[in-house]
């Protein structure tokens, strides 16, 4: 997929996750708790967002594009009445990289292909603070993998694995229901088994909705 107009692809992600999230927030939302919500133990979520701008902080790869919406499944393993502790998994439909595929680390300027994937974050922790009540503050981070339709860049994997961490925040619209704002730190990397592992690092904005059982 040249990127054309579709350079900006990971942006309209973000820009529609974000309308379709914040009209069903508004939908859904009669008036702000003003105690702590009452909640079950699991969570079943939507959310997407895409990246703002490339580090170096593991990956070398500097100039390329990263976004990608996901569904997400959370149980509470431990919590009192100040903090919590969550299992998360995340299957991720839709992953889109955009990058200069016959490019190396520090030769990255030819024109850009955006390649599609899909992926699981099976092993991911939530630490979240629950003293606020109708709003609670988080770290958490998870590992998984992404397998693309091509190999990125070509002389790499289809296959990589992912490792993310960051922080965020849960806006309770009602009891069970509550909007999330967040960023994470991911990385992206085939872990040395392909002939180039050039390691992408994305700083992620997202967006996202859950429902609690």
């Amino acid at each position: 997929m040249r990127e054309g107009s579709r350079e900006h692809a990971c942006l309209r992600i973000v820009l529609g996750v974000a309308m379709l999230l914040t009209v069903a927030s508004r939908a859904a939302a009669e008036e702000t708790p003003s105690g702590a919500p009452a909640r079950g133990p699991n969570e079943l979520g939507v959310w997407g967002g895409g990246s703002v701008a490339s580090t170096t902080m593991i990956g070398k790869w500097t100039d390329f594009g990263y976004g990608q919406a996901a569904f997400r499944y959370a149980r509470t393993l431990w919590s009192n009445d100040a903090f919590a502790i969550d299992w998360t998994v995340d299957a991720i439909p839709l992953a889109l990289l955009s990058l200069d595929r016959g490019g190396s680390p520090g030769n990255e300027g030819g024109p850009k292909d955006v390649v599609y994937g899909a992926g699981l974050a099976p092993i991911g922790l939530r630490f979240d603070y629950e003293g606020f009540g109708w709003w609670r503050p988080y770290f958490a981070t998870n590992v998984g993998f992404v397998m693309f339709e091509e190999r990125v860049p070509s002389t790499g994997t289809k296959f990589n694995y992912t490792w993310d961490f960051g922080v965020g925040a849960q806006f309770f619209v009602r009891d069970d229901q509550a909007l999330t704002l967040g960023y994470d730190w991911k990385h992206i990397s085939n872990a040395y088994s392909g002939e180039t592992n050039p390691g992408f690092d994305a700083n992620l904005l997202y967006i996202g909705y859950s429902f609690f059982r």
